[in-house]
């Protein structure tokens, strides 16, 4: 049984603009359940032809998955704001119960941009 315990803000992206890059229409305040929102340090590769040692950079990224109710539906490209981030949907899930009815929406997420 699902039970938000958190609201979020989410924008639908509603096509893009002069300059060829998404636009997104007005917040939407969103009950939610956040189930893992979890920074993580990952290697990124850097030239590997320009140094010796393989040099490599860090990158710091969230994966997040976070659950809505039946009442709203996210879809991919949505941008979720939450705890100070800016998260891009990147896939829905439905969950349903045991009897076979729909629950509620599983949603993963990664790091758009942090807004703090």
């Amino acid at each position: 049984m699902f039970r938000p315990n958190l609201w979020c803000h989410v924008r639908r992206k509603t096509g893009r603009d002069l300059f060829g890059q998404a636009a997104f229409g007005n917040p939407i305040k969103v009950p939610c359940a956040v189930v893992h929102l979890q920074p993580k340090v990952e290697d990124t590769a850097v030239r590997a032809d320009s140094s010796a040692s393989r040099g490599v950079a860090e990158e710091t990224v969230i994966q997040a998955t976070l659950l809505f109710p039946v009442s709203f539906m996210p879809i991919l490209d949505d941008i979720i704001s939450i705890s100070g981030l800016l998260l891009e949907v990147s896939f829905v899930e439905p969950r349903y119960r045991v009897t076979g009815m729909l629950d509620h929406y599983e949603v993963k997420c990664t790091l758009k941009e942090s807004v703090s």
